[in-house]
């Protein structure tokens, strides 16, 4: 083939390119194939106060969208002439290089944009606020421990004093680390823990940031590092507008030496970052609701400096670490284990009444509330979740909406759904008017414990009565779900777990961890067994995990739960991707996806509702990284082509 030669003097001008300064701007965009970077031009008057980091506003389409610059350069490779930047909305850089290279880490791997990440890192500006940290604030505060690093409580880990001497000196490892149970005073030991790695972190010249799940250990945590005399802040998306942003400004200008705070806390900018501690990094809390839905132990380890994943019981995903190398174990020693922590005991079904609770846990209870209070768990809270016939046994439903049924009181039944009363219950396949209980609530049983110990303090504590934080050291029966169990001064004389099966019978493939994790923090809560303290499991709970429990070997349990998820080819073994839409939009994706690497395998789609479809793509761990990619870029051809949105979560949990 031949071109055609140009006429002299005829030759097309190349298009001129803009000279002078360009900011480099990420958008944002809420369609996947405009994910990137793009240039305009700087304006004399922006020239002179932008700076990377800032927040701005530029024309995109026939619209002002706001952003952020990411990079100021002179010149430009785009061939034409540039828009100009609108605005600086403030003169004050607000994403820092390190928040912005874990934002671009925690998109590519969970198959999301930068712009969704960027709305969970950097919250909304809050313009009064800003004016007055800023006038008020000066250069960042020297980073100084309130004293050198203590070590008693780590000798009781192999290597646990040489970590604290490693993160002292400046090193980041990313440590897994079993923490030891019981109570000092009126705090749980795992404080004093975590104070520890703090300091040992503060003694580097580096700051800390701490992340719970729950906000009702955000204040007592904030409180034990004050007393200890260093500066910290609470974080958290809960706050109000106004506050969540001064503590965000607070930490970003170095005011503040450690953020404690809930899953938003794990974005706090905090400069020259050496520690980051996640602290039950498998609770469902610190999973991300909003798009792409990442998991705060994921980016913890994406930031700068070292990680410490702390639990009473580790994951799966962080014994995983451990077997990648990506990660250090420490473990308490089995004698260090023995002397803090309860003596657990499965309650003999045979030897009581066939209801609930064995006449070895009701002797416990009662020995427990000479000395002082006792604790009971109930897998779920209200009165009566769940009636069945008295004759068929039949699962009772709502006659006209045809809800599940539950009980409120003694004589008065309700709609789960619609929560009107059912005056007139008969069942339809047996036509027995007569009912029991099908699952007990924490109402109800507390109820049957006050028959039982007459005379005895009885509290509740849960979502649907309050969760109470702390208790004295008096007699008193607590019964309390899972998650919401008070510290008692001291310590719990004894606990009882109440129908133990119902907590394993969940299908969600998180659930065993979950479990183990909260009956494990649960036990920690209980008095030493060399001073008496004994923790019952009854109702037929799980055998391994009631094992796990006895052994206290939480190292031990998420191994096992590993090596069924080898075998069963799941996460976090395997790499998930989970899609929810249309099924004629599935059907297109699940071609796409059919062959993107070795070992790739199309589950579906099957029907969650009338119009929603799932279809999962699991592929072995040599193609983790080529699916992401590949979900990312099936997401934005369709959003390019206008096709129908999909939902696609990496990792998911809920299976």
């Amino acid at each position: 083939m031949t071109s055609q030669p140009e006429l002299p003097g005829l030759a097309l001008p190349k298009p001129a390119t803009h000279q002078g300064p360009v900011a480099q701007v990420r958008l944002d965009l809420p369609a996947a194939h405009l994910d990137q970077v793009f240039d305009y031009a700087l304006p004399e008057p922006l020239a002179v106060r932008a700076e990377v980091g800032q927040r701005i506003t530029a024309r995109f389409g026939s619209r002002d969208r706001s952003g952020f610059i990411v990079g100021i350069s002179d010149g430009t490779a785009h061939a034409g002439q540039l828009r100009d930047l609108r605005s600086l909305v403030s003169d004050l850089p607000v994403l820092t290089a390190e928040v912005t290279q874990v934002i671009e880490d925690i998109a590519t791997h969970y198959a999301g944009t930068f712009p969704d990440v960027a709305r969970l890192a950097i919250p909304p500006r809050h313009a009064r606020t800003e004016q007055a940290v800023c006038a008020h604030v000066g250069a960042p505060l020297t980073v100084a421990p309130p004293r050198p690093p203590g070590s008693e409580l780590f000798r009781a880990y192999e290597g646990g004093v040489r970590l604290l001497e490693r993160i002292a000196a400046g090193a980041n490892p990313t440590a897994v680390i079993d923490l030891l149970p019981g109570v000092l005073g009126d705090r749980p030991r795992w404080f004093y823990q975590v104070l520890e790695l703090v300091i040992s972190a503060l003694a580097s010249a580096r700051r800390a940031l701490v992340v719970v799940p729950a906000a009702r250990h955000v204040a007592t945590m904030v409180a034990a590092l004050t007393e200890a005399g260093i500066r910290a802040i609470d974080y958290q998306s809960s706050q109000t507008p106004a506050k969540r942003y001064r503590a965000f400004l607070l930490a970003l200008l170095g005011q503040v030496d450690v953020v404690v705070g809930t899953r938003s806390a794990v974005w706090a900018p905090l400069p020259n970052l050496g520690l980051t501690i996640v602290v039950d990094e498998a609770d469902p809390l610190l999973r991300e609701r909003h798009a792409p839905r990442p998991h705060v132990w994921r980016i913890a380890v994406a930031r700068a400096g070292a990680t410490a994943l702390v639990s009473m019981a580790r994951s799966p995903q962080a014994h995983l670490l451990v077997h990648r190398g990506e990660a250090e174990s420490y473990a308490p020693t089995r004698a260090a284990q023995r002397a803090l922590g309860p003596r657990v005991l499965v309650g003999d079904p045979r030897s009581g009444p066939p209801q609930r609770l064995p006449s070895q846990a009701f002797r416990l209870l009662r020995e427990g509330l000479e000395t002082g209070p006792v604790l009971v768990i109930v897998p779920r809270g209200g009165y009566i979740q769940a009636v069945r016939c008295e004759r068929c046994r039949a699962l009772a439903r709502c006659p006209e909406c045809g809800g599940p049924v539950q009980a409120s009181a003694p004589a008065r039944l309700r709609c789960a759904w619609a929560d009107h009363l059912i005056t007139r219950w008969s069942c339809p396949l047996c036509e027995s008017a007569a009912w029991r209980a099908g699952t007990i609530g924490s109402e109800r049983t507390a109820e049957e414990l006050g028959r039982a110990f007459p005379g005895v303090l009885i509290r509740l504590s849960g979502a649907r009565t309050g969760i109470v934080e702390k208790i004295s050291a008096k007699p008193a029966i607590v019964v309390a779900t899972l998650g919401a169990v008070p510290l008692a001064d001291g310590g719990y004389r004894c606990a009882v777990l109440l129908d133990g099966a119902a907590l394993t019978a969940r299908t969600e493939l998180s659930a065993p961890s979950q479990v183990m994790s909260q009956l494990s923090w649960a036990a920690a809560l209980v008095a030493p067994g060399g001073d008496g303290g004994r923790m019952v499991l009854t109702g037929h709970l799980d055998e391994p995990l009631a094992q796990a429990l006895i052994r206290a070997d939480g190292a031990g349990y998420a191994e096992r739960l590993l090596a069924e998820r080898a075998q069963l080819h799941l996460p976090p073994v395997a790499t998930v991707a989970e899609f929810t839409a249309p099924r004629s939009a599935l059907t297109q994706v699940a071609r796409d996806l059919a062959e993107v690497t070795p070992g790739t395998e199309v589950l579906g789609p099957v029907a969650l509702d009338e119009h929603t479809d799932r279809l999962l793509v699991r592929v072995p761990p040599a193609g983790a990284a080529a699916l992401r990619r590949e979900v990312a870029t099936v997401l934005r051809r369709r959003s390019a082509r206008g096709e129908t949105p999909i939902s696609a979560t990496m990792d998911p949990e809920d299976l």
